[in-house]
């Protein structure tokens, strides 16, 4: 297996106590980010409770930033930014984002990290997952349901503990855009400790320790079967 990663997808979700949206200042917010590094192109109003900040580029990578009542969301879908450039927009927007929406702090935060590893050993990672990890033939499921697997994968869920913050929800499936590649989703809730301003760098760092538990723990547990 690879050792290096192609992370696909950054997002992070910010929840606070519910409040209305204010179309106007969050106007305000769009234009006052006119210019700086975490800038966007175009705002949408369309759905009343929600607004939604968002810039595109190519065919399918996105960058938004969705406003709703409880939670803001910051999303790289198909990412073309590094990990520390999300970081680093995560670090910028959050402490701005708690006072246009008039809060004090974030109640808790969920991060999630989706990467895909392309394998050396196996040209099919439906055929990895099922006979290396899950000791199963691809005969056998049709066998037994009558039709061909189309993805398959397992879930992993690891609990919240003193020394490891966070609950971790741990995907790996077959990559549907690409036969060779297994796609991995790391996703963390984090709700023990509110998180005001001053203390963003809590949910940075929390991103960072997903981070290497995608590539420092997850990856080799793979590679191993491969």
């Amino acid at each position: 297996m690879h050792i290096e990663d192609r992370p696909i997808h950054f997002s992070v979700e910010l929840i606070h106590n519910p409040t209305p949206i204010n179309k106007e200042i969050l106007q305000r917010f769009y234009y006052d980010l006119i210019g700086s590094p975490v800038s966007y192109d175009s705002i949408d109003f369309s759905f009343p409770m929600q607004t939604r900040f968002y810039s595109t580029r190519g065919n399918r990578s996105q960058s938004i930033v969705l406003f709703l009542l409880d939670r803001t969301i910051i999303i790289e879908e198909w990412t073309t930014i590094t990990f520390t450039e999300f970081l680093n927009k995560v670090k910028e927007l959050g402490p701005k984002i708690l006072q246009v929406r008039n809060q004090m702090v974030f109640l808790a935060h969920t991060g999630t990290l989706r990467s895909t590893f392309a394998l050396t050993r196996y040209d099919d990672a439906k055929s990895f997952i099922m006979e290396k990890l899950l000791n199963q033939s691809q005969e056998l499921m049709i066998d037994h349901f009558g039709r061909p697997l189309a993805t398959t994968g397992i879930r992993f869920v690891f609990p919240e503990s003193n020394d490891t913050p966070g609950i971790y929800h741990v995907l790996i499936e077959s990559f549907r855009h690409s036969k060779k590649e297994l796609f991995v989703e790391v996703r963390g809730i984090f709700g023990r400790q509110p998180v005001p301003a001053q203390n963003i760098d809590l949910i940075i760092e929390n991103l960072k320790e997903m981070r290497e538990f995608l590539t420092k723990r997850l990856q080799p547990y793979l590679a191993q079967y491969d």
